[in-house]
């Protein structure tokens, strides 16, 4: 009988731990999940990549262009008192030149024109004279063309000559030089030194229009009818008149001249800008030899 009740207590505290366990299990499920909370980070909004742009043509500094002068008119106001026409050759008749071989070069008649040129030498140089005499006081003028000519080689006109050892040369390079010398016997001074021109460019082919106007002891260059200076020097007196080319290395130079002018001034003109004769140091010269052709 007891060990019956002793069995049936057992399974009574059973049944109770039983009854016990469901309930805590019951009340653990009931419990409330915890949530995790995510703190708030504000955030930049994304930047988009922009993707580098090639520059082919990077900009440059635009130099600041100068002012473009006015160009020069004709200034016939430095030209009053011309008179009549004593002279005028278009060298159609080839006739009143010492044309023939040089010791420096040569001089030939062409079509309308007289041929000048130098031997490839350095310093070559060739001078012809005109037969005639022009009046003392004048204006003259003509075309010079030349077609081989380089840096410091020269050309020009000469004026006021007793002959091919004394007179004055208006020389003219293909650089665009400008100057008047005075040449007598073993010496030769400078009258105008070198001036830069506008009206001649560099080099060549080009054709330029050379003026001399003389009055006593006054000059005035023109080139292409534009006034160059004013220069004075009252030493030499001649009537003859010429043209001449040089070499200034050892390459031939030649120059055409041609429609040539010749006009007796009839009054006296004052220079506005008279320019002070400058003298140099004489330096020895040598007449050229030639051969006239018949």
């Amino acid at each position: 009988m007891k060990g019956r009740l002793l069995a049936a207590d057992l399974r009574g505290i059973r049944a109770a731990l039983g009854i016990l366990a469901a309930l805590l299990l019951s009340a653990c499920s009931a419990l409330p999940t915890p949530q995790v909370i995510t703190p708030f980070i504000p955030t930049r909004p994304a930047t988009p990549t922009v993707a580098a742009t090639i520059q082919w043509f990077p900009p440059t500094n635009t130099p600041t262009p100068f002012p473009t002068p006015a160009p020069r008119q004709p200034t016939a106001e430095q030209r009053l008192g011309l008179g009549e026409v004593v002279l005028r050759d278009t060298f159609e008749s080839r006739s009143g030149w010492l044309v023939g071989q040089y010791n420096g070069g040569a001089a030939a008649y062409g079509k309308q024109r007289l041929d000048v040129v130098t031997q490839p030498t350095l310093g070559a140089s060739v001078v012809v004279m005109r037969s005639g005499t022009i009046p003392t006081d004048f204006y003259f003028e003509m075309n010079a063309s030349p077609s081989l000519c380089r840096g410091k080689d020269s050309y020009g006109l000469i004026f006021r000559a007793e002959g091919e050892l004394s007179h004055y040369r208006l020389f003219i390079t293909c650089e665009g030089q400008v100057r008047v010398e005075r040449w007598r016997p073993a010496e030769v001074g400078v009258v105008q030194d070198w001036t830069p021109s506008g009206q001649v460019p560099a080099g060549a082919p080009i054709t330029l229009r050379l003026g001399v106007w003389m009055f006593r002891d006054e000059m005035r260059i023109f080139i292409n009818d534009i006034y160059q200076f004013s220069a004075r020097d009252p030493l030499l007196q001649g009537a003859q008149l010429g043209v001449f080319v040089r070499a200034a290395t050892a390459s031939a130079v030649s120059v055409s001249f041609s429609d040539l002018v010749v006009r007796r001034l009839e009054s006296y003109v004052p220079s506005p800008v008279p320019s002070a004769t400058v003298y140099t140091a004489p330096t020895a010269t040598r007449a050229p030899t030639f051969t006239p052709v018949p």
